[in-house]
């Protein structure tokens, strides 16, 4: 019996190594900032799945959008909210000037992950068109979603 309980002991912490960290996009709202008046003006929230010490991730990133001929980008912010590993995302971009690509990578104590996260001409993320990564988005895929993703966005 106390074989059986080592073997399935076991197996469950191979289980739990073998997860991968990776990013969750929800609401704003999910958060609960200290700060709630900049959550206010936040579009999404991201949030760590599958990291050993959530409290130490950390995330960057970038909103990218076309206009006219030429790209523009503006920084995201990241606030944290009140359960470690979850942040409100802002930044210096208008939303509602989109569409914008919001473009996500996460540190989790060496564990990489990233996100594509089209955010339409309304300011919501549309989670359907939502790519994620176990890798920090490339320049390649950055391209793809906003030649093929982006121009269906309104």
């Amino acid at each position: 019996m106390d074989m059986v309980r080592v073997l399935i002991f076991a197996m469950a912490a191979g289980i739990a190594a073998g997860a991968d960290f990776s990013i969750q996009v929800g609401s704003p709202v999910a958060v609960n900032a200290a700060n709630a008046q900049k959550v206010k003006s936040s579009v999404m929230a991201v949030r760590t799945q599958d990291c050993a010490d959530p409290a130490k991730a950390r995330f960057t990133g970038t909103a990218v959008r076309m206009k006219g001929g030429n790209r523009e980008t503006s920084a995201l912010g990241f606030i944290e909210g009140s359960t470690p590993g979850s942040f409100s995302v802002i930044g210096g971009w208008a939303p509602t000037e989109g569409p914008w690509l919001a473009v996500i990578s996460g540190d989790c104590m060496g564990s990489k992950a990233g996100a594509l996260i089209p955010v339409n001409g309304q300011g919501s993320y549309v989670r359907e068109a939502s790519l994620f990564f176990s890798h920090a988005p490339t320049d390649a895929e950055i391209e793809t979603v906003m030649k093929t993703v982006m121009g269906g966005l309104r």
